[in-house]
């Protein structure tokens, strides 16, 4: 049987009772700004890498990278990215190439620019970033000159630090639930999830897919555009119903993902328990674990502190400074559990998925096993900005690494429908 809780994933509470403003995200990719705020690697004139300043208009990053890699002739895997990003969007992050400067220069592929920085002698790898700056427009707002100047006040000191819709899919929100049957090593039902899960938009329904006899004729109705699915049934062929092969065919940073999302929505429980509980999420208790600050001011997810009544006093005031966050857990196979009420929390949480941090070892597919590690409960918008325009708004802000716009951006504007954002 099915949790209840991960078919209500991206519709976590919300921190505050104010209404919300309406309307929609993304009408147009225009809308949805994001600049990466990047660590550029040393540079130099001999490296092996070409270090590019990649801005893409409505290019979800696997679909770029595969395109990329294909005129480059090099397997996508080789080229570096430290985050993934929004498809609906207008995007600038670097990337590294391991191929001359010349050969990506003469890139030229549709909404994608391209701006060289030179040289370096190592590839960029993931989470190689400080965070994201922003400019969203949000359209078709309600009473918007009423409602946004209280939400912007109350939410300016911080918001939940939710996994966002994009995490688990906001047209077909179901990568959690791969995850869960890859974690549980059932590799076919994590295959047929991908393949058969229903979409919220009309265009993307699949559920027709259930009802052919094969999977010749499977590859046959898919459309071209639907490029891993393809890879997925072609396996499925090729390999007489090698369902963990067929797993093994979509990029390594996509399969990941799909534990990476079992896991956030564990974790966007342990933040919803503990605003049950009464407890900020920004407020150290003893037992609590938290995260110092890193040399980019971000939360140091590395570094768990555990909070005493020794140093309780002075980690209240770390954290009122913004330079230190209370920790919940993403589980994992060497994740440690807080202690105190957010111990309990978490526990909890494990037991209501009926799932230990141990099961996190995948032993036939071992590249998904997942250490878990601490992640920062409570986030805080920065250079927050607003401009009321005449159908909707604009807000620009900026995030730390691995936080969501989607999960600030939902506390203003409350929408039940996962597509509005």
């Amino acid at each position: 049987m099915q949790n209840p809780y991960l078919s209500q994933v991206g519709h976590e509470r919300y921190s505050t009772d104010l209404s919300g403003v309406g309307g929609k995200l993304r009408n147009s990719p225009d809308d949805f700004v994001v600049r990466e705020v990047s660590i550029v690697p040393s540079l130099s004139k001999t490296g092996k890498h070409t270090i590019a300043k990649v801005t893409a208009r409505n290019w979800e990053t696997n679909a770029l990278l595969r395109i990329l890699a294909k005129y480059l002739g090099i397997y996508s895997e080789r080229i570096g990215f430290a985050g993934t990003k929004d498809k609906r969007a207008v995007t600038t992050q670097l990337l590294s190439f391991p191929v001359d400067e010349e050969k990506v220069s003469n890139l030229e592929i549709k909404d994608v620019s391209i701006d060289i920085l030179g040289k370096s002698n190592r590839k960029i790898k993931l989470g190689e970033l400080i965070g994201n700056d922003f400019t969203i427009k949000i359209t078709n707002t309600k009473n918007t000159k009423d409602r946004l100047p209280p939400l912007i006040s109350a939410l300016k000191d911080g918001f939940p630090n939710y996994f966002g819709v994009q995490r688990f899919g906001s047209i077909r929100p179901i990568t959690h639930l791969v995850g869960k049957e890859i974690v549980n090593n059932n590799f076919e039902e994590a295959v047929k999830i991908y393949l058969y899960a229903e979409s919220n938009v009309e265009e993307e329904d699949r559920s027709f897919l259930r009802s052919l006899d094969n999977w010749e004729i499977t590859l046959e109705n898919l459309p071209e555009r639907w490029l891993y699915e393809r890879d997925l049934v072609k396996h499925l062929i090729s390999k007489d119903n090698d369902f963990k092969g067929a797993i093994r065919k979509l990029p390594l940073n996509l399969s990941r993902l799909f534990v990476h999302a079992y896991q956030g929505a564990i974790f966007n429980k342990i933040i919803e328990d503990r605003l049950d509980s009464g407890i900020p999420l920004n407020a150290p208790q003893i037992g609590d674990l938290i995260l110092p600050e890193d040399s980019n001011g971000c939360p140091n997810s590395l570094r768990a502190i555990e909070v005493t009544d020794f140093n309780l006093e002075k980690i209240e005031k770390r954290c009122s400074e913004g330079r230190a966050w209370v920790s919940g857990l993403i589980p994992g196979v060497d994740s440690k559990t807080s202690g105190g009420v957010q111990g309990e929390i978490e526990n909890a949480a494990l037991s209501y998925f009926e799932v230990e941090k141990e099961d996190f070892t995948i032993p036939h597919l071992p590249e998904l096993s997942s250490f878990g590690k601490r992640r920062a409960l409570h986030e805080t918008p920065k250079n927050l900005t607003t401009e009321i325009t005449d159908n909707g708004a604009i807000v620009n802000f900026a995030l730390n690494k691995g936080s969501y716009a989607t999960s600030f951006l939902r506390e203003i504007i409350k929408s039940n429908d996962l597509s509005d954002y």
